[in-house]
């Protein structure tokens, strides 16, 4: 099996998402930890996602947890999206309609988990 230049191009994509993402919720969450324990308050038990942004705004530290977390989360997503797009670009449509169906499923699991 050969790997083509675009091929090693959407790797490469792929790659940095999911780094950027790994990172971004490692680095996000470690903060929140740090910024609970300097705080010594007690953290509310949980925050909703559609809440993160407010709770972050008013100074909550457990939001920035929810929000390494969410990122997390949308990183797989952001993968099929990237690669939807390149099978789209290819015309290859076999793989970009079956790239569009996973995505539908995760969708469809992340607004089933929120409510």
């Amino acid at each position: 099996m050969t790997t083509d230049r675009n091929d090693v191009r959407l790797y490469a994509w792929l790659r940095q998402a999911f780094l950027t993402g790994l990172v971004s919720s490692f680095v996000l969450t470690i903060i929140g930890f740090i910024w609970i324990s300097l705080q010594g308050a007690p953290v509310r038990d949980g925050i909703a996602f559609g809440g993160v942004l407010s709770s972050l705004l008013h100074g909550e530290p457990a939001a920035l947890v929810s929000l390494g977390i969410l990122a997390l989360l949308l990183t797989p997503i952001i993968a099929v999206i990237i690669c939807a797009v390149y099978f789209i670009i290819r015309r290859e449509l076999t793989y970009a309609a079956m790239a569009l169906v996973i995505l539908c499923i995760l969708s469809l699991g992340v607004v089933l988990g929120a409510t």
